[in-house]
């Protein structure tokens, strides 16, 4: 009877791991699709956005730096060993870079009214799904703090914006 329930849990860790190596492979493409989505946003002249509103420089270099990064990761996570992905530590850094990188940009496009916070939501809302106990709490902590912050040092630094402290929160 114990060799049974061994072989269930055995078989249980086996389907998670499957289930989390092929979760983290679309969160890869998904990372890299909005990295490319936010250098075209960034480099498209037809529309007016807030996209880079205080800092254009620092968006071009950011993006650019965060697709590339997605790209090696994507390729990187391909060749990795399988029980790399019995941790959390993976999927928890990639998501943690997201969630720095899009707070930062959202700081250089004026605040969350810009629409790059919903972002930020995005990837903690994957991040749940891919980092499990205490270290998804981890992480929507960071990201309401980091959030937070970049509102409140907008708000002291252009007093002219106004403050989303409200969509921030």
């Amino acid at each position: 009877m114990i060799t049974y329930r061994a072989e269930i849990l055995d078989e249980v860790v086996r389907r998670r791991l499957e289930l989390s190596v092929g979760l983290l492979r679309v969160y890869n493409y998904y990372r890299v699709l909005v990295g490319l989505g936010l250098l075209a946003a960034a480099s498209q002249t037809l529309i007016g956005t807030r996209f880079g509103q205080l800092d254009m420089g620092a968006v071009y270099l950011i993006t650019g730096a965060y697709t590339l990064i997605n790209l090696l990761s994507a390729v990187a996570l391909q060749f990795l060993p399988a029980r790399i992905y019995r941790s959390d530590l993976p999927a928890f850094g990639l998501v943690l870079f997201d969630i720095l990188t899009l707070t930062t940009l959202t700081f250089f496009s004026g605040g969350v009214s810009s629409g790059i916070g919903v972002l930020v939501l995005v990837s903690v809302a994957i991040g749940s799904i891919l980092v499990t106990g205490r270290l998804a709490n981890l992480l929507r902590a960071l990201a309401t703090i980091a959030v937070l912050y970049a509102e409140f040092y907008i708000s002291l630094s252009f007093p002219d914006l106004h403050e989303d402290y409200f969509q921030a929160g």
